[in-house]
């Protein structure tokens, strides 16, 4: 005669390497070894990627990401955006995450033409990562009228 015997069993939230055991009187133990594996936490690049605008100005498009675990989009995670001090702000410095997972900040660029590299951050998560460029504004002086000139040098006087 054979009896067969079923239960459930939900892993914990901690990963690691688990025995469990089914005993019953009269019958040898079976044990099975399950392992829980670490949830993989992301945070992705969602918009606002490799904009370029005139230092000194805000980019016209929002620094999005958004933020998954185990694929499965996460909200209320706070997030902090770093431009590891080119001179740029951000508003705001800390975001958090939307229902679909999105947080979003806006950028002003710094007061000198350079590439900035942001980065998108949050505990347990991997980081996302923006580069930005900041150009010159483009004002140049021009000389419209005036040079080149010549004239009489200034006349000398005598000492009497």
């Amino acid at each position: 005669m054979l009896f067969r015997s079923t239960t459930s069993y939900k892993l914990p939230s901690t990963a690691g390497t688990y025995t469990v055991s089914a005993t019953s009187a009269g019958y040898t133990t079976a044990a099975f070894t399950e392992t829980a594996t670490a949830p993989v936490k992301t945070l992705a690049v969602n918009g606002g990627n490799n904009q370029t605008g005139v230092e000194g100005s805000t980019l016209p498009t929002a620094l999005t990401v958004l933020a998954t675990s185990n694929g499965t989009k996460v909200s209320g995670l706070s997030v902090t955006f770093n431009d590891a001090k080119a001179g740029g702000t951000f508003n705001p410095t800390k975001a958090v995450t939307n229902s679909s997972g999105i947080a979003s900040t806006t950028y002003t660029l710094p007061s000198t033409a350079k590439t900035v590299t942001i980065t998108a951050g949050s505990v347990g998560y991997t980081s996302a990562t923006f580069t930005e460029t900041s150009t010159t504004s483009g004002k140049v002086l021009t000389v419209t009228g005036g040079s080149n000139q010549t004239g009489a040098g200034a006349p000398r006087f005598r000492r009497h």
